[in-house]
């Protein structure tokens, strides 16, 4: 789908466009007078130009370019064949950028060039733009990916991950992620340690009000990985709530017995990115150690 597509269909509707950053289009919400019953006086609107994605960050509405162009009275058949071909074009941009011929150049200037990610992608994720900023995420416009990068404890950049939908690359090739945590240089003043598999998952956990997460890229966990995590901090394993993310917390378990465990009961989430704020803080707040579960259940 190209933007000017898009830019013709929304004018066609009569939305008013405020300006276009990348592939992110904000405008004055076209449906704020039905969602809360006045128009929307700061344009609060984004819709992604390459998905048709949308949503307004002021009322709550959102959706796909279809349900947008029913709902103002448009014809949305027309937009099915834009947006079956937007897919195909995009897949073939993916294919034709995944692998670069030159390789890339891992270094602090570099990063500094990948764009801010969006406000929709954000939204999206449960995360707040302080949230990426506080971990330094970034967002590349060409792949519509996370750039996620790979630092040591001191906070020197060794490359970055990056991570589209479930396609992950790390870059340089070959980096030694597994030398180091996600987020380890950030936490020298925290009083605990809460390790998850993904970076982002770090970032909805900070969003949530909770400092001091960090990630091992992944649910393989190293024998540095697990002595940087036995630093002396309190540790809450909070992998995910999945059969890798069980196997994975044994292993730090096991390394570090006195580690608590994330109490996902009751929440039903694979992971804390699909967690709301209130049972983050109800996982953490009842992490436990196992032999303090056992206590409880004998006492009861």
């Amino acid at each position: 789908m190209s933007d000017l597509a898009v830019l013709e269909l929304l004018d066609g509707l009569g939305v008013v466009v405020h300006r276009q950053q990348a592939d992110e289009i904000q405008c004055f919400c076209p449906v704020h007078r039905d969602e809360v019953g006045h128009e929307d006086n700061s344009p609060s609107f984004y819709i992604n130009a390459d998905t048709g994605l949308w949503k307004c960050f002021s009322c709550g509405a959102g959706g796909t370019l279809p349900i947008l162009v029913s709902r103002l009275g448009g014809d949305t058949t027309t937009v099915r064949d834009v947006m079956r071909q937007a897919v195909i074009n995009k897949t073939k941009r993916i294919v034709e950028k995944r692998d670069p011929d030159e390789p890339v150049r891992c270094d602090e200037r570099t990063y500094n060039r990948f764009s801010d990610p969006p406000a929709i992608e954000l939204h999206e994720r449960g995360i707040t733009r302080r949230s990426v900023d506080h971990y330094g995420v970034r967002w590349n416009d060409d792949r519509h990916s996370w750039i996620l990068p790979i630092r040591d404890q001191q906070g020197k950049l060794m490359g970055w991950q990056e991570k589209a939908g479930k396609w992950v690359r790390n870059w340089p090739v070959g980096v030694e992620k597994g030398h180091t945590v996600f987020g380890g240089h950030l936490t020298k003043s925290k009083e605990r340690l809460i390790v998850v598999e993904s970076p982002l998952d770090c970032c909805r956990i900070w969003t949530a009000g909770h400092d001091g997460a960090v990630a091992t890229f992944g649910s393989a966990v190293t024998a540095e990985q697990i002595k940087i995590l036995r630093g002396g901090k309190p540790l809450v394993i909070a992998m995910d709530n999945d059969d890798a993310g069980q196997v994975s917390k044994l292993k730090i378990r096991e390394a570090i017995p006195r580690a608590h465990i994330f109490n996902y009961t009751g929440s039903g989430a694979k992971d804390p990115g699909d967690m709301t704020d209130e049972q983050i803080d109800r996982a953490l707040q009842q992490a436990h150690t196992p032999m303090s579960r056992l206590r409880r259940r004998l006492a009861g």
